[in-house]
């Protein structure tokens, strides 16, 4: 492998349906995003319309798995009451990151942060 490829690929959850419901861990069926992580230790957060990483999250070491779950009520007040993305990643160190993002438009992140 080179150092930028993707050794894991996550696909963000279903955005809510008109009536306000997760569909309890459904992934995007048309998603716009995704998160790949690499042997070179970064996560990539990638817009699928343009092909292009739109961010990269550096991470101490080989990312080797990836999870993205969007934070609804009740879950978001264990989380300081703040809904969003997170993604969740880890290492072949053994460390974990947990990253959190607003969404743009219901389903583009805008932008991932350490927590």
């Amino acid at each position: 492998l080179r150092q930028d490829e993707a050794m894991c690929v996550a696909l963000p959850p279903e955005p809510p349906d008109a009536g306000g419901d997760n569909n309890a861990g459904g992934r995007a069926a048309d998603p716009v995003w995704a998160a790949s992580g690499s042997q070179g230790g970064a996560v990539r957060v990638w817009s699928l319309q343009s092909g292009s990483a739109v961010q990269s999250l550096p991470h101490s070491h080989w990312v080797m798995a990836l999870a993205i779950e969007r934070a609804l009520p009740p879950l978001s007040g264990a989380l300081g009451g703040r809904e969003g993305v997170y993604l969740l990643s880890g290492s072949f160190d053994g460390r974990c990151t947990l990253w959190r993002s607003d969404l743009e438009d219901d389903r583009s992140p805008t932008g991932f942060a350490k927590l």
